[in-house]
């Protein structure tokens, strides 16, 4: 098992908040499994959701005809995935 350095303990729990799993485990050269793992030591809930703002959401339907999901997801900071599950939930076509 791996062992998580302070300084990557402070980011998990900094960005959880604002970046998905996949992203911060990328971020940070480390398995997705190992930030769940210390997420669920820090009492944060495995199924921790991504919080888009109206902002957030606005962007999207203006720029998903235009852009890719992988840019919107790098812009928005969070995962493309999170994106075309937005994308669906706000009813966005190209």
């Amino acid at each position: 098992m791996n062992r998580l350095t302070d300084e990557q303990r402070a980011y998990i729990q900094m960005n959880l908040p604002y970046k998905s799993v996949p992203v911060i485990a990328r971020e940070l050269n480390i398995g997705y499994m190992n930030v769940y793992r210390e997420a669920e030591k820090m009492g944060i809930p495995r199924r921790y959701q991504n919080k888009f703002t109206n902002e957030d959401d606005e962007y999207i339907k203006a720029n998903y005809r235009i852009m890719r999901a992988r840019e919107l997801a790098r812009k928005l900071g969070v995962d493309t995935i999170a994106i075309y599950n937005r994308v669906r939930k706000l009813g966005c076509t190209r």
